[in-house]
């Protein structure tokens, strides 16, 4: 039996120094195809003068729901092929919400501004993988060369309840002018319940019972509500049109127009009895600049040292 046992021992040791070297063999085979394809790619782009084939870039996004900054890595597949990887952030507005401002008080103007109903704040990060197909060839400093761009990934959402500054107080009766006016007692920030409902949804000021009134002073500081945000996962996508009129090759200055659809897993609450999608679709325009690199600069460098 023991004789059995240690045959086995030495059969498995041999095997695992086996397995070792042929691993590090396949792991060699495999670094050796990869860098003979970059180096294909590095002759086929150097005869159409293409000499800093990795991009990083960074720019701003605008859309007809909202803003953001963007950052991608994109790199040549082929001549006219790139692959990218991008992240973005982004902030939601609906740019049909009710900004108002209440004057509860007559001579009192140093109200400030909310929205109307709004319930929640919507912000996240879009994480995504895409191409971007050369259209148009750009031979001189002085083209553009435009390109499609097809990108998708996930998205993660985050809400964050919406918070208005909310002024507490009585009815005071003046003996002096013989009139009443009102002594605010505190303020409160709060998010919309179904307990201040009443004065999260009126416009002027709102008798509460007796002599205690309330009202809306203005929206509360953003960093009202932090401890209460929502993750809300989803999906997105976006086709658009690349336009790059950069004047030398390592920079780059980048235009792009298209169109984006959010998926997320639910109907999204950002306003009171209104319609609440799980879709947002939109009409963006971004401006980027960025920096182009050749393939092979970090290679480079370790056999320079």
């Amino acid at each position: 039996m023991i004789k059995i046992l240690k045959t086995f021992f030495i059969f498995f040791i041999c095997l695992i120094f086996l397995n070792e070297g042929y691993c590090q063999d396949a792991s060699k085979i495999k670094d050796a195809a990869k860098n003979a394809k970059k180096e294909v790619l590095k002759i086929q782009l150097e005869k159409v003068g293409i000499i800093y084939p990795i991009e990083n870039n960074f720019g701003f996004r605008v859309s007809s729901n909202g803003f953001g900054a963007y950052y991608e890595n994109l790199k040549f597949k082929t001549v006219n092929n790139k692959r990218f990887m991008t992240v973005d952030f982004y902030y939601y507005i609906d740019f049909k919400e009710k900004q108002i401002t209440t004057f509860p008080f007559p001579g009192n103007n140093l109200q400030n501004s909310y929205h109307y109903g709004k319930l929640n704040d919507l912000f996240g990060f879009r994480f995504a993988y895409g191409i971007r197909k050369a259209l148009t060839d750009k031979t001189e400093d002085d083209e553009v060369q435009i390109s499609y761009t097809l990108a998708g990934g996930i998205t993660l959402g985050f809400l964050k309840p919406y918070y208005l500054d909310i002024s507490y107080g009585k009815r005071v009766f003046d003996q002096g002018s013989r009139n009443y006016f009102y002594e605010e007692q505190r303020v409160e920030a709060e998010s919309f319940s179904q307990t201040n409902a009443r004065i999260f949804l009126t416009q002027q000021i709102v008798n509460l019972s007796g002599d205690d009134f309330a009202y809306i002073k203005g929206s509360s500081s953003f960093g009202e509500g932090f401890s209460q945000l929502q993750l809300i996962p989803g999906l997105h996508g976006r086709f658009g049109f690349n336009f790059d009129w950069g004047t030398k090759d390592i920079i780059v200055k980048q235009m792009e127009v298209g169109i984006m659809l959010d998926l997320y897993n639910k109907a999204m609450p950002m306003y009171f009895n209104n319609y609440n999608s799980q879709f947002n679709f939109s009409v963006y325009y971004s401006l980027g600049i960025g920096r182009r690199r050749a393939l092979h600069a970090k290679s480079e460098k370790r056999e320079e040292n």
